[in-house]
């Protein structure tokens, strides 16, 4: 069997989220720019259901334009809203799921190339095929045990197939159900853990399968459990981090090619950030996991929840986005490159925000933010703004692409477009039938060097098999066309 179909060093936006087809795009600058500072709009709220308590962000109705669903902790729904593409969203439409849902994910769960839903509740999973057209049908229930806070939708097995990866406490455990490609799945597997709360999924140790690092809410650790192959998992290192630890996300921070991990802290108002060491453990040499100095923590404003990482301020390094429940804010931490990071500034959101996922909702090439707004009963967007300059030196003479990835490939590549100046392009995968099978770029650009990276799956979220693929660069005056190679 062929090894997962994953990039071991893209960055997890959403990822944890959400998303999720983790690691499937990465946004880097590549020239240098001029120092920046991540500014963001004032919020906009759109009405959601009672209490959301988890957003997710995909297109799910193929028009190319990022939609936003949120899971409505209170009742029983999640709502969608449809985007338009210039980072604004029509009114909310409400799906029935089981009580309660507290996260969701989104991928092609039954091969149809049409972005399906799967939403972990208090007593349920739910499995919601889509339509096509941003709708869903009737839900129906996964066995996955009970007591759901996360849910992940990606493939572990290796098998080109979307698999699903829960987390429970009754019992405490974090469960893996095995996918069979039509929007079925087998028994899950239960990986015990102490309480774990919300996790993180990428490759940790590089050996080409996907690991989980989760956010063990009452033993106030991080538990990483290494992927054996297979969709198997074998118990790793279980790391004192913060009190209350709710969330977790993962990315490369200190550019040395081995990922990260930072860790949301609830109780202690700081995320600690475990520099990886590339074989599955983290911290400096001589660091004892159990005693809290394999990390590093940085203040993160009070209560906060949810942390997500991309690259705010457009400097070709990961930076942090991180709700502040207890102040109705987001908190910005700037990365620096070097594994560490600086406070960037605050944005005023919803009451009490949840969850927070970073995404580019109207096609300019910069990250925005999106938040579950708990007591407002709304989410939030809040579009990127900043100013992004780069010297003439660093400009391409010309548009061009070029690859900046593996090809042949296996799990993923990736492509360099060069911008001379700010202009709208399209970056598309075809197959070698003409089929165009994912649109990696659709938007406005700024002056620079861009890296769109693709992981081998199809605008619905299913894996592609082997075979030759076109990729395409349409900007103002110039069709650029490269070749690349899938292998098994």
């Amino acid at each position: 069997m062929s090894r997962a179909s994953f990039p071991s060093r893209a960055p997890a936006t959403c990822v944890a989220g959400v998303s999720v087809h983790l690691l499937a795009f990465a946004f880097v600058f590549a020239a240098p720019p001029v120092a920046a500072t991540p500014v963001f709009s004032p919020a906009v709220s759109y009405a959601t259901g009672i209490n959301p308590n988890a957003v997710a962000v995909a297109d799910l109705n193929g028009d190319g334009k990022p939609d936003i669903v949120a899971a409505n902790s209170f009742v029983t729904t999640v709502s969608v809203f449809l985007g338009v593409g210039d980072g604004t969203f029509g009114a909310k439409t409400d799906f029935p799921v089981g009580d309660y849902p507290q996260h969701l994910a989104i991928g092609d769960l039954d091969g149809d190339s049409k972005p399906d839903l799967v939403v972990a509740g208090w007593d349920h999973v739910s499995r919601l095929l889509g339509n096509g057209d941003g709708g869903f049908d009737a839900p129906s229930s996964l066995d996955a045990g009970v007591h759901s806070s996360f849910v992940a939708a990606i493939d572990v097995s290796g098998d080109d197939k979307l698999d699903v990866v829960t987390a429970h406490d009754a019992p405490p455990a974090v469960a893996v159900l095995l996918g069979h490609g039509d929007g079925t799945f087998a028994p899950f597997t239960d990986y015990p853990g102490f309480s774990p709360y919300r996790l993180a999924l990428g490759d940790l140790n590089g050996d080409g399968w996907p690991d989980i690092a989760s956010a063990d809410l009452l033993a106030d650790g991080l538990w990483v459990f290494l992927g054996a192959g297979e969709g198997t998992y074998v118990s790793g290192e279980n790391y004192l981090v913060g009190d209350s630890p709710y969330s977790n996300a993962i990315g490369d921070f200190d550019d040395d090619g081995k990922l990260d991990v930072v860790v949301a802290s609830k109780m202690d108002n700081n995320v600690s950030v475990l520099l990886g060491n590339g074989d599955g453990t983290f911290g400096p040499p001589g660091c004892t996991p159990l005693d809290g100095t394999c990390s590093v923590a940085y203040p993160a404003g009070t209560g906060p929840s949810s942390v997500a990482v991309g690259d705010l301020d457009v400097d070709g390094r990961p930076d942090l986005a991180v709700t502040d429940e207890s102040r109705d804010s987001l908190v910005v931490l700037a990365g620096n490159g070097d594994g560490s990071f600086t406070a960037a500034g605050a944005y005023k959101v919803g009451v009490f925000p949840e969850h927070v996922v970073i995404h580019d909702l109207n096609g300019d090439g910069r990250p925005d933010l999106v938040t579950a707004d708990y007591f407002a009963n709304a989410v939030s967007v809040l579009l990127n703004v900043t100013t992004v300059s780069v010297r003439d030196s660093d400009l391409p003479a010309r548009f061009e692409l070029s690859l900046a990835g593996a090809n042949p490939f296996r799990a993923g590549t990736s492509f360099e477009i060069g911008m001379p100046r700010s202009a709208r392009v399209r970056l598309e995968v075809y197959d070698a039938l003409g089929r165009r099978v994912r649109t990696l770029e659709d938007g406005t650009l700024p002056p620079g060097r861009h890296t769109r990276s693709w992981d081998g799956t199809s605008s619905g979220g299913s894996a592609v098999g082997p075979g030759l693929f076109f990729i395409r660069l349409s900007a103002p005056g110039v069709q650029s066309i490269l070749k690349a190679v899938r292998v098994s």
